[in-house]
C-alpha cells in the first residue's frame, strides 16, 4: 500500500501547509507522495473547514488508489469530519498529531479573551463539550494517535496560560493528554514533545512514517 501512495497533510489553527515541510521530505524519501493541504484557518469555523476539506477529498482523482491522511490539531478533526460518511474512494490510514479529539478543557474553563481574535472563530469549536466536538464521528480506518507530554515551551502561548493558572494536568502545552484519545480502538503513543513544533520533531516524523507503512506505531520510541 505504501509505494507511491498519496498522503494528505492537514495543518491546524494559525498555520499553513509549510509546517509539514520536513515531514513531507521524509515521506517522499520513503516513496510516498505528500500533499500539503492549506486552508484559511483564521477565517473559517471548524464545520466550514471540514466541509471545504471534504469537497477537496471527494474531488481528488484516482479514486481507486488508497490515500492516507495526517492531521495536526484541528487538521486531525477535519479528517474525522471529512471521512464521514466515507467518500466514494479508497482510503488508507490516518495519523493524528496532537489532536483535541475530546476538545480542549482549557478553552472551556480558562480561555483568555483574546484567543478568538488571534486564532479565529474555529477556536470556539475546539472547546471541550462544544457541539462540533460532540458531532464528530470517529475514523473507521486504521488510525494512529501521537500525543505530546512536554507541557511548557516558551514560544507556545497556551503553555504560559497553563503555567500562570497553575494547571498541572499532563498535556502538550495546548491539548490535554486525555483529550487526544479516541473512543474507538486505535494505536496510541505519547512522546515528550510540545504542541507548537511537534510535527517537525524527528521522532514524530518517524512514528508517522512507520504507521503509514506498517499500520502500527513503533514501540521502541526514541525521545
Amino acid at each position: 500500500m505504501a509505494g507511491g501512495a498519496r498522503v494528505v497533510l492537514v495543518h491546524g489553527l494559525a498555520r499553513t501547509g509549510r509546517m509539514f515541510a520536513p515531514m513531507a521530505r521524509t515521506l517522499a524519501a520513503h516513496g510516498f507522495q505528500p500533499i500539503q493541504y492549506g486552508f484559511p484557518s483564521r477565517r473559517l469555523t471548524a464545520p466550514q473547514a471540514v466541509a471545504r476539506f471534504r469537497d477537496y477529498v471527494i474531488g481528488l482523482d484516482r479514486p481507486h488508489e488508497p490515500i492516507h491522511f495526517v492531521g495536526f490539531s484541528l487538521g486531525a478533526l477535519m479528517i474525522r469530519g471529512a471521512l464521514s460518511p466515507p467518500p466514494d474512494r479508497a482510503l488508507g490510514r490516518v495519523v493524528m498529531i496532537g489532536p483535541p479529539n475530546r476538545g480542549v478543557r482549557q478553552l472551556r474553563d480558562r480561555q483568555p479573551w483574546w484567543t478568538p481574535l488571534v486564532f479565529g472563530p474555529a477556536v470556539r469549536d475546539l472547546r471541550a463539550g462544544a457541539a462540533f466536538i460532540k458531532s464528530l464521528p470517529e475514523p473507521e480506518i486504521p488510525t494512529g494517535v501521537i500525543a505530546g507530554t512536554r507541557g511548557f515551551s516558551a514560544v507556545n502561548p497556551s503553555s504560559w496560560v497553563r503555567l500562570l493558572n497553575g494547571d498541572r494536568e499532563p498535556s502538550d502545552g495546548t491539548v490535554e493528554l486525555a483529550s487526544t484519545r479516541l473512543r474507538r480502538p486505535h494505536d496510541f503513543i505519547a512522546l515528550p514533545v510540545n504542541h507548537t513544533f511537534m510535527v517537525r520533531h524527528p521522532e514524530v516524523i518517524r512514528q508517522t512514517v512507520h504507521f503509514l507503512e506498517q499500520g502500527a506505531l513503533a514501540r521502541n520510541a526514541r525521545a
